[in-house]
């Protein structure tokens, strides 16, 4: 007999799970907030800052929302092609996939 009723069961009780075991205590918050960011951090926040600047410097709509919400979708993107590739069905070729998210979140401006 399964623990679970269902498939999506088990997945929403496994999400739920590592998401609970990878966020961290109260504690490892209040200590970590006396070190130093990492290097790693620093960078891949400048970097997210330049993307901001060169969108809003492009004049591109949505500003940093928009730099967000590009970095969630792309990033969410590479993490499925590395983590679970063709769970989706969207490779080998995913330059649709990157055409259709840029189209979608950055739509033609209107006549």
């Amino acid at each position: 007999m399964n623990y679970f009723r269902s498939r999506d069961a088990l997945f929403n009780a496994l999400g739920a799970r590592i998401f609970g075991r990878l966020t961290p205590s109260a504690q490892v918050l209040e200590t970590s907030a006396v070190y130093p960011p990492s290097r790693a951090r620093l960078t891949l926040k400048a970097s997210f800052e330049a993307d901001v600047t060169f969108h809003e410097t492009a004049g591109l709509a949505g500003g940093r929302q928009m730099v967000t919400l590009l970095h969630l979708a792309f990033e969410g993107l590479i993490l499925n092609t590395l983590t679970v590739p063709g769970v989706l069905e969207i490779q080998p070729n995913l330059d649709p996939w990157i055409d259709l998210l840029v189209e979608r979140l950055l739509p033609e401006p209107q006549a």
